[in-house]
């Protein structure tokens, strides 16, 4: 068989049923394969967006998204949505095209050393050279992907070598056990927590399994811990549990700050300092941390555990609820009985403070609808939220409305918020809503994107009709980079160059079939957000939001907090 054959059946021995990308004409042996392999060819309209919608597809999954491109430019256009999966965790098998290595009547044209390009990016690359080795390269690929951090590898196949004959067949795809973590770490664990008065948790992405989210809820029922999460960490525990307080949703001091800086002793689960600077939450260097994670910690001068327990998250977090249960030989003199905190300040661990903050946070970042226009950001968090249930998604590209989503909107279960805080990109909105509308048909998608966002990667819109998914896009219209020109204000500049005139959002939808909505009035828009689900296809929403809340609250609030006492 061909050798594009071979890795057509290898793609589809680890499950692939869908590859993401644009095709070339150094991809046609490929593409042919893959459609006698049964697995579907997504065509998008950029490669960009071919590798937001493998990253979201890996992020939702857990199994690596995979996506194509041509040689040359299309590679090269692969870049932000790799870097976009790579920083983020999210496994991605990226394939690109080659010219003829064998006999290259093409010479340079279009040939670019797309392997040290990607280099800094992905976990590991390699070009297919020998047809023989695509089996067992395309194995490793996959394997490398999806084990330790998640990330991107990358395969180069040119098209001669797809073209020749290969021996061999697709190696079986081999699941791997993660590590139980080791008994000294979690000893140690339990002695730094027993020793601790006011522990807290902090999840981050790394953590959003849904068994982790199960155990972490155990762990908390009968401990007591609070929970506070980064954004790529929303709902891991319902922000409507009691222990919920909420999400690091600003790179400055906001309420849930308070508690972190209360706090003794942090447990962080699936934390990597690239999604939330430790230099923010331990700046003074003072906390005891526990490191829990599948991989070792990436240490700095603000980020150097106490402790790392490196394993299976959930399966840690079920053997630390079982030893800090059991009685310790140390307890015995305690006024207490037993080292289980009681959420009011009863027991081994004082959480008071905690609940109070809490109450506080229910106070000032419960998003409220006003009938104000242009729309409050608040108002529209609101009505986002009144409009899905508790296990449909909001998609959130990168701008002003991504701290306020971050930071107001309730979340309450795991990977129902998807938030960018890795290589935070704009532009990505729109292909990960496409590809999570693919593998979640039967709920509620909802994008909410800026204009200056949504206008990166809007041509996708084809991409939507042609798939027919079901997806709301509301734009937050604020005439401009709003997320630049809060920033520029902030630091005493004049903004420059971030105000813009935007198309006629409503014709520009019509115009790739797409049912389109303007509101002009803050009433109308819970009535519009349920009109638009009600649609069977792509909804875009023109929602005008009032940038001044921006500078209002993340400036002149936010500077003057003063944590409960």
């Amino acid at each position: 068989m061909r050798a594009a054959e071979l890795f057509a059946k290898s793609l589809k021995n680890e499950g692939v049923k869908r590859v993401f990308g644009v095709p070339g004409e150094e991809t046609l042996d490929l593409l042919d394969a893959l459609k006698n392999a049964g697995i579907e060819f997504v065509l998008t309209h950029h490669e960009q967006a071919a590798a937001f919608m493998a990253a979201t597809y890996g992020r939702l999954t857990g199994r690596a998204g995979v996506c194509l491109s041509t040689l040359g430019p299309g590679a090269l256009n692969l870049t932000t949505g790799l870097a976009f999966a790579a920083l983020g965790g999210m496994p991605v098998v990226a394939i690109t095209a080659q010219s003829g290595i064998r006999e290259n009547w093409k010479r340079e044209f279009q040939r670019v050393d797309v392997l040290n390009h990607f280099k800094p990016i992905v976990k590991w690359n390699a070009r297919l050279e020998n047809p023989n080795d695509v089996a067992s390269l395309a194995r490793k690929a996959f394997a490398i992907a999806e084990t330790q951090r998640p990330g991107v590898t990358h395969l180069e196949f040119p098209e001669d070598v797809a073209a020749e004959e290969a021996r061999g067949e697709p190696l079986p795809r081999v699941e791997t056990r993660r590590p139980v973590a080791e008994e000294k770490a979690l000893a140690q664990s339990v002695e730094l927590l027993r020793s601790a008065k006011h522990p807290l948790i902090l999840v981050a992405s790394g953590a959003v399994r849904k068994r982790v989210a199960e155990e972490l809820k155990a762990l908390v029922d009968v401990t007591g811990f609070y929970v506070a999460h980064t954004q790529m960490g929303k709902g891991t525990l319902p922000d409507d549990d009691p222990h919920s307080l909420f999400t690091l949703g600003i790179h400055t001091k906001d309420w849930v700050h308070c508690g972190i800086d209360y706090a003794d002793a942090i447990i962080t689960l699936g934390y990597h300092p690239l999604e939330y600077s430790a230099a923010i939450w331990n700046s003074e260097r003072n906390k005891r941390i526990v490191h829990i994670d599948f991989s070792e910690p990436v240490i700095d001068h603000y980020y150097n555990p106490e402790v790392s327990v490196v394993g299976d998250i959930a399966a840690t977090l079920n053997m630390l609820r079982e030893r800090l249960v059991a009685p310790s030989p140390d307890f015995a003199s305690a006024q207490s009985p037993s080292p289980l905190g009681r959420g009011e300040g009863e027991g081994q661990w004082d959480t008071s403070y905690f609940a109070r903050l809490r109450a506080t946070l229910l106070e000032k970042v419960t998003p409220h609808i006003s009938d104000a226009f242009p729309i409050t950001p608040q108002t529209v968090i609101a009505s986002a939220r009144n409009a899905l249930g508790r296990k449909d998604i909001l998609i959130s590209d990168v701008g002003a409305h991504k701290i306020w989503i971050a930071r107001m909107y309730p979340t309450y279960d795991y990977q129902t918020c998807l938030i960018d805080n890795g290589l935070a990109a704009m532009g990505g909105g729109l292909p990960s809503a496409i590809a999570t509308a693919l593998l979640m048909p039967d709920r509620r998608i909802l994008l909410i994107t800026g204009d200056g966002g949504f206008l990166m990667n809007m041509h996708e819109m084809a991409t939507a009709r042609r798939l027919g998914v079901k997806l709301v896009a509301l734009v937050w219209n604020d005439g401009g980079y709003g997320m630049v020109r809060w920033h520029a204000q902030k630091q005493g500049f004049e903004p420059q160059g971030v105000d813009f005139e935007n198309p006629d959002f409503v014709r520009l939808a019509e115009s790739f079939g797409w049912r389109g909505y303007r509101v002009a009035r803050a009433q109308d828009l819970p009535a519009i957000l349920e009109r638009a689900f009600a649609q069977k296809g792509q909804v875009l929403i023109d929602c005008p939001v009032d940038h001044n809340e921006t500078v209002r609250v993340f400036t002149d609030e936010l500077k003057n907090i003063v944590c409960p006492i």
